[in-house]
């Protein structure tokens, strides 16, 4: 691995804070923002990278290799990365398979795919060379982030204790789910995803045949940043509280990618005692009183379970 470097943004974290109170998950964005409907007066989102130049966003060069660090003023780092059908996040289908809770489900369970696609996905989570790329992506959370990567090791070693039969996708990854964005060229649009935790980082390598400096590019809107994404690479962001995309991609190129991330609602499940909130505020209406007091302060806490850059 080459040299690290490191980039400093100017952005005050609490005027862009995306967290619903308590910081289990993001605020999802209003109909008709973020969504490729620009800003529900009928403009369209920038696309292109001159698009993006063009509104003073700022291009990063990275060749995919050399380590780096993006953080706002202050000692936190939120985002290091690393080398190595129509949906709210484009127009591409989607494979998912892990563990996941939300979306009115009583308790934490494996996502069910088609019995075909289970197949597939099965086949494909034995593969060597998958295994190699999903693993990379644990091995940089550990590295940037151990204190909140043993926070997530802890969290899912106590859910399995408590539901043995659930199992993380890959062995060896912390993530509790994969999706694969499968399509001729996957370019994501201007989205969050706010249903993963809101402290936790979220896991993206990009696959296919383009050129990096042209297009494909990660998009941090509230940073104002264009991160030149190669082929092959994997960079880790906080998903759920920064909205992000990609650059188009020229005529001819390929591009899928596959992300690695964990649904809030785990973390708030296991927290609450292995029971939803309104079982854990009726069994339990004293500890509920004061974990709801102190709810809008929750993000105050979990900035300790990041690295300070000192540590490096």
């Amino acid at each position: 691995m080459a040299e690290a470097a490191n980039c400093t943004v100017d952005i005050e974290m609490d005027e862009h804070s995306r967290a619903a109170d308590g910081a289990w998950v993001g605020l999802e964005e209003r109909k008709g923002k973020g969504r490729g409907r620009g800003k529900g007066k009928g403009q369209p989102h920038p696309k292109s990278l001159e698009d993006f130049q063009s509104l003073g966003f700022k291009v990063l060069e990275w060749d995919g290799m050399r380590a780096e660090l993006d953080f706002s003023e202050g000692p936190v780092v939120p985002a290091p990365y690393k080398g190595c059908s129509k949906n709210r996040r484009g127009k591409f289908k989607t494979a998912s398979f892990g563990v996941s809770y939300g979306g009115g489900q009583s308790i934490p369970r494996e996502l069910s795919p088609s019995a075909h696609n289970k197949k597939v996905l099965e086949t494909l989570k034995q593969n060597p060379d998958f295994q190699r790329v999903v693993k990379h992506g644990s091995s940089m959370f550990a590295h940037y982030a151990p204190r909140l990567y043993n926070y997530y090791s802890k969290t899912f070693a106590s859910l399995k204790k408590s539901q043995p039969e659930l199992e993380l996708p890959v062995f060896g990854s912390i993530f509790s789910t994969i999706s694969i964005n499968l399509a001729p060229q996957v370019v994501a649009e201007k989205h969050k995803d706010f249903k993963n935790l809101a402290y936790g980082f979220c896991n993206i390598c990009a696959q296919g045949s383009f050129n990096p400096k042209q297009g494909g590019h990660l998009v941090l809107w509230e940073l104002k940043l264009l991160i030149e994404f190669p082929p092959g690479s994997h960079m880790n962001i906080l998903s759920a509280i920064f909205s992000h995309s990609n650059t188009s991609l020229q005529a001819g190129e390929t591009r899928f990618s596959i992300i690695q991330y964990s649904a809030g609602g785990l973390f708030r499940w296991v927290h609450y005692g292995f029971r939803t909130w309104h079982a854990f505020e009726e069994q339990e209406p004293k500890e509920a009183s004061m974990e709801w007091d102190g709810r809008p302060t929750k993000w105050q806490e979990v900035l300790g379970l990041f690295s300070n850059i000192s540590e490096f």
